[in-house]
């Protein structure tokens, strides 16, 4: 065998991996989350969910770090604020 086809075949390889690890990348960075509610988490979310650690007295964390009970609180607190987001 040829060194060409090998090169051909280590080239298309590398860029398989880096197209995956930079799709992976902006999964992370745009934060989007389906829950099982139903809900959809995207970066848009985070003043509201910022806003909900705020006045709920909680630390900063990640949402998807928050347990279900947590995560289901927050969603509760979005449904009951959905007014006040629109003004």
């Amino acid at each position: 065998m040829s060194w060409k086809p090998r090169f051909f075949n280590v080239m298309l390889l590398a860029g398989g991996l880096a197209t995956l690890s930079a799709a992976s990348g902006c999964y992370a960075h745009h934060h989007y989350y389906e829950t099982s509610g139903g809900e959809v988490w995207v970066s848009s979310e985070e003043p509201y969910y910022e806003r909900w650690e705020g006045e709920t007295h909680r630390e900063h964390r990640d949402y998807a770090q928050r347990n279900s009970d947590e995560q289901h609180d927050y969603w509760q607190w979005r449904k009951d604020h959905h007014d006040q987001d629109h003004r």
